[in-house]
């Protein structure tokens, strides 16, 4: 399995794009969309890659290490339930390049539910209710066209949306590992994927 550095495709979801924002209209008939990934469920695994100490075991408490020397104080079981969200969506970015071998092509992240996600789901919306149950985050994969200010297409990603769709698990279960302290947390996340119009700058 090749290896890459995946910061620029992780988190991308989120943000919309490095060099632009969500558009309103979406025009050019460009219609947003969404849905659940269409392929079976997989099992990710990987190092949780976030540092902490524990304040009191026995009451799950921690103190967070950040590299800039911040620390916040914190309850592990919501917080490494974060964690475990966000090492799936690095694996699952890393599963999908790998699957459909395309290098940087689209974005995966981890981020809220909201509810115009139900408004562009290609199908009936509660069965993504059903999905989701009562998270208020799960686990994205984003293709995104970007427009230029004329309305012109600037880019628009390889792999087609329902490609993207067939290749997307339809849950990851996930194990993030802190490899330190000799502890696994696990997860279960539904993956939307987001056909999205973005603006450039």
């Amino acid at each position: 399995m090749r290896r890459r550095k995946l910061i620029a495709s992780v988190g991308v979801s989120l943000a919309a794009a490095a060099t632009g924002c969500l558009r309103d209209d979406g025009g050019d008939g460009f219609k947003d969309r969404a849905a659940l990934g269409n392929g079976p469920s997989v099992e990710l695994s990987g190092a949780a890659d976030r540092d902490f100490e524990f304040i009191d075991e026995d009451e799950g408490r921690i103190r967070v290490l950040y590299g800039d020397g911040r620390t916040d104080e914190t309850g592990f079981d919501d917080w490494s339930e974060g964690v475990c969200r966000h090492t799936g969506a690095r694996e699952l970015s890393e599963y999908l390049h790998d699957k459909l071998n395309v290098d940087s092509d689209f974005g995966v992240g981890s981020g809220t539910v909201r509810e115009e996600l139900f408004e562009g789901y290609d199908g009936d919306p509660d069965e993504l209710r059903e999905a989701l149950g009562d998270r208020t985050h799960t686990v994205y994969v984003s293709h995104d066209t970007v427009f230029r200010r004329d309305g012109g297409r600037a880019h628009e990603p390889e792999v087609g949306y329902e490609e993207l769709v067939e290749a997307t698990p339809r849950e990851i279960r996930v194990t993030a590992v802190f490899e330190d302290h000799g502890i696994e947390r696990d997860c279960t996340y539904p993956v939307v994927v987001r056909k999205r119009a973005v603006q450039e700058d």
